[in-house]
């Protein structure tokens, strides 16, 4: 009962760290850095400290493996990542995690489009139709009731097409150790965003010496990125796939109370009904979502 106890404080510390930091990226904005300078520095941090704890093999032990890890982290690190924090430059930190968690309906569809002769479950049916109408009060509450830039949230959308895109391609490596496909797949990603990084223009150095921007870093690369990826790996065998499953739903309500708690963000109730249809959508796919995941790892 006790180590039962410890994996669901574990799993909720987790999903309260992905939660907070889109507000995390939001604060670092606010003391001048650029959306690609925390992406890039945010990897290099966390593939550090990943170099210490993950296993030390070079090779993913064949090429169609290398290959997709190299994916894996092009789909987290540049385009995850790169979009989410492109659309945190113009909106609101709570709006798009919200977006983002629409990720796993997202993959739904994704994944039938791959396997083509699986059909869609009635209920990730239905929790495909909740979120796009959720996201369109969403829209109508961040764009329209709020001004906030149109960009900010399709790149959200986008983002969580990302997200969808890199849980379908990490489950083709169901046979590796996490902790090793989190290590490569992050070395992968800071290469593919160094590009990005030095196209935005000179971070100033001055930045890294305030104990804000240190703090803020050093949350994102370790204790969300590196740090908690391995816990979650530790909780999640703990407390179970279903119990796991119920607590990522919770990032998005952490973030919505911390962007309204610590950034000021406002929402109306035409927003909170969209947010909370989104997240009701995703829960529905999930029924259906199973079967598919369990396909693709197969077939893939």
């Amino acid at each position: 009962m006790r180590n039962s106890w410890l994996y669901h404080f574990l799993a909720l510390f987790v999903v309260c760290c992905w939660g907070l930091s889109f507000v995390s990226t939001k604060v670092l904005y606010g003391y001048g850095m650029g959306p690609w300078a925390v992406v890039a520095m945010r990897a290099v941090l966390a593939y550090g400290l990943l170099i210490l704890i993950a296993p030390k093999d070079l090779f993913a032990g064949s090429v169609r493996n290398e290959i997709v890890v190299a994916l894996v982290g092009i789909a987290s690190v540049p385009l995850s990542y790169g979009l989410q924090n492109q659309a945190l430059v113009t909106g609101q930190a709570s709006t798009t995690a919200v977006l983002v968690c629409m990720g796993p309906a997202i993959s739904g569809i994704l994944a039938l489009f791959a396997l083509r002769t699986l059909k869609m479950h009635w209920m990730t049916f239905l929790g495909i139709v909740a979120c796009a109408t959720g996201s369109a009060l969403v829209y109508f509450d961040a764009v329209i009731m709020h001004e906030c830039a149109t960009k900010g949230f399709w790149l959200g959308i986008i983002a969580a097409c990302a997200f969808a895109f890199y849980s379908l391609v990490v489950r083709a490596l169901g046979d590796l150790n996490p902790l090793l496909v989190l290590r490569k797949a992050t070395g992968y990603g800071v290469i593919f965003s160094l590009p990005f990084f030095f196209n935005e223009g000179p971070t100033e150095a001055v930045l890294m010496q305030d104990p804000v921007v240190i703090g803020n870093f050093l949350f994102l690369a370790l204790v969300v990125t590196a740090i908690g990826h391995s816990l979650w790996q530790y909780a999640e065998q703990g407390v179970g796939a279903t119990a796991a499953r119920a607590y990522v739903f919770l990032w998005p309500v952490v973030a919505i109370v911390a962007g309204i708690w610590m950034l000021d963000e406002v929402w109306s109730y035409i927003g909170i009904m969209g947010a909370a249809m989104i997240l009701c959508g995703v829960f529905c796919a999930q029924t259906g979502l199973a079967r598919v995941a369990r396909e693709m790892a197969k077939r893939f």
